[in-house]
């Protein structure tokens, strides 16, 4: 049997629950959520990080480092624009450095 739950351990549940009961004017904080789950920075953003490529929408910001779980289509569309810019920002200076060779190979 296929398991399709995005939630994948106790730790996760943990995780979810907390960022359930905050929201974007009021987001958990990075810290609090390490305190209570007694994870590091890093092993926290990597829990995140998979939750995520599960599908679970926990929304968060790079400014405070604060997480909440997204309340509808509009909440979660304006962390996708905060979270992908950086992204397109970072693919446009590739093909920009990819297609602009003329004298610089070789040099």
């Amino acid at each position: 049997m296929l398991d399709f739950t995005p939630i994948k351990s106790q730790l996760q549940l943990n995780i979810y629950n907390r960022c359930k009961e905050a929201d974007i004017n009021e987001s958990i904080k990075r810290a609090e959520l390490c305190q209570i789950t007694s994870l590091s920075d890093r092993a926290m953003r990597n829990e995140i990080g998979k939750m995520r490529d599960n599908g679970v929408r926990i929304c968060g910001t790079s400014r405070d480092a604060g997480y909440w779980l997204a309340r509808g289509e509009d909440d979660f569309n304006k962390f996708l624009n905060d979270y992908s810019s950086p992204v397109w920002t970072k693919l446009r200076r590739i093909n920009a450095m990819k297609s602009s060779v003329i004298g610089q190979i070789g040099m």
